[in-house]
């Protein structure tokens, strides 16, 4: 009896409540509409944060080609229908406002936490497998473009991930871009460093392609209008890759670009790279130094990182503490102490090596130096008992130097800190006997400086880029040009290649 009258109560108010919802709505002039086993999109319901939805509570509950429905509650409320109106607009969209009761929106705040619960659950099997189908079959069956556009045809939206995945990883390529136009969704590797066509989808693929992307790196799926960044990992058999997501909008929609970066392949030697005899020499002998600072220079994709790995490797023993900074962590290693760089947190390069230098190191890595705060820091451990390795965004190995008087830090500072600097290309390998050329894989050309008294004191006067150029190649400095044109010699890749890169 006591349940029935509970169950009648609960009735009465709930009726009591909808009639208010009811009288709300016409006060408004809105919609009114009961929300209970109402099935919801967990996309549409994602173009307003949960967040935001059980603070203010509102909600997109239908969407269509140019109108949404937003279920609220404080139809009264002026500031919640600007907001509303203001997010309508943002989107593109006419806005309908329905006017729902708070037992409606509990319901609907209560599915939507569901709904993510249960994708993130998908999500998560994703990222630890991206579906076996795609190790046991993709990896083994797209060998060619034409496996790759068989494969393709017909697929649903995760088949497409799995199948784009795929090829990208049998094929060596370092970046995925998904591009859309006005008609076609444009699917490009970058595979030794050259953009490469890869297919065309139709443009109706896009947003569940990049929604399920999305999902995968945990990036906003309701931020379409600004750049947003996220992560996943592929841990098949044999297969482990990290990949970093980068979505940007653009006039047809997101456009993302999805760095592969494989946790499977042996660490090369500096040898292996292409490094020449000569600058081996070099950087072998300057490596067994106890301190200073050692800069590896080039633009960006000329494998800055990759020599450091190598350095790295030199290094890595059991005498030593090493500990490095990077954004994000490229190769994972062990006997090294890793860490990733959390600007958002405040845990930047600075920060990072002020912590690494209170670990006791003998060898700090950073990966990159940006600022002056980080140079100094820098430049006072090399010059305090550690070796500190790092990149520079300079395009030749002589403006290292100059860089950092750029920064404002002081020429005293830089003597006797910097030991060496590597200004680095990536330059095409050719495939032996092929007319007209082609090319697989890839390797260094480089110039290795290692700054003497006569070079630190020019820096010092502010001397021109050529006359520093000259007092390096007296001191045994090869330029990268001419180390680029032994390798043509040798017949490792052409003078086009070489030029290509060296050009600027």
């Amino acid at each position: 009896m006591i349940s029935t009258i509970d169950a009648t109560l609960r009735q009465l108010s709930r009726s009591t409540e909808e009639e208010g919802a009811v009288q709300l709505a016409q006060k408004q002039g809105f919609s009114y509409a009961v929300l209970d086993s109402y099935p919801f999109s967990l996309d549409t319901l994602r173009l307003v944060p949960l967040e935001t939805v059980k603070a203010r509570n509102y909600a997109i509950y239908l969407r269509t080609a140019g109108k949404i429905k937003v279920a609220l509650v404080h139809a009264e409320d002026a500031d919640t229908v600007t907001e509303i109106k203001a997010l309508a607009e943002k989107l593109g969209k006419e806005a309908e406002l329905v006017v729902v009761s708070h037992s409606s929106m509990r319901f609907l705040i209560t599915t939507y936490a569901q709904l993510e619960d249960q994708d993130k659950e998908y999500a998560k099997q994703q990222t630890l497998q991206i579906n076996h189908q795609q190790e046991e079959n993709y990896l083994e069956i797209i060998k060619t473009q034409a496996d790759l556009e068989r494969e393709i045809k017909g697929a649903n939206t995760s088949k497409e991930i799995d199948v784009i995945m795929g090829a990208a990883l049998n094929q060596g390529a370092s970046d995925v871009h998904i591009e859309p136009g006005e008609e076609t969704l444009t699917v490009r590797f970058r595979i030794d460093g050259v953009l490469q066509k890869i297919t065309e989808l139709p443009m109706s693929h896009h947003h569940a392609i990049v929604s399920r992307i999305k999902v995968l790196a945990s990036i906003k799926l309701e931020q379409e209008g600004s750049t947003q960044d996220g992560r996943f990992s592929l841990n098949d058999r044999g297969i482990q890759a990290d990949l970093r997501v980068s979505s940007i909008p653009t006039n047809y929609g997101e456009a993302i670009v999805m760095r592969i970066l494989r946790q499977d392949m042996r660490i090369l030697t500096l040898a292996e790279l292409g490094f020449s005899d000569y600058n081996l020499s070099l950087i072998q002998q300057v490596i067994k130094k106890p301190y200073g600072l050692i800069l590896v220079t080039g633009p960006t994709g000329s494998g800055k990182s990759t020599t450091l790995y190598a350095l790295l490797q030199i290094l890595n023993t059991f005498e030593r503490k090493i500990i490095t900074l990077e954004d994000p962590v490229e190769y994972r290693v062990p006997g090294l102490q890793q860490s990733q760089i959390d600007s958002e947190k405040g845990f930047t390069f600075a920060e990072g090596l002020r912590g690494a230098l209170r670990q006791d190191p003998d060898v700090v890595m950073v990966g990159e130096i940006r600022d002056p705060e980080t140079a100094t820091i820098a430049l006072n451990a090399s010059l305090t008992g550690h070796l500190v390795l790092s990149t520079l965004h300079t395009n030749n190995a002589v403006t290292a130097q100059t860089r950092f008087l750029e920064m404002g830090i002081p020429p005293f500072l830089l003597n006797g800190s910097v030991q060496m600097v590597i200004a680095q290309r990536l330059v095409r390998k050719l495939v032996p006997g092929s007319n007209p050329p082609e090319y697989k894989g890839r390797v260094v050309i480089a110039e290795v400086l290692c700054p003497n008294q006569e070079f630190e004191q020019a820096v010092a006067k502010n001397v021109d880029q050529r006359t520093l150029e000259e007092i390096a190649e007296r001191g045994g400095m090869v330029p990268i040009l001419q180390d680029g044109l032994g390798k043509v010699k040798s017949g490792m890749t052409t003078e086009e290649e070489i030029y290509r890169v060296t050009a600027a």
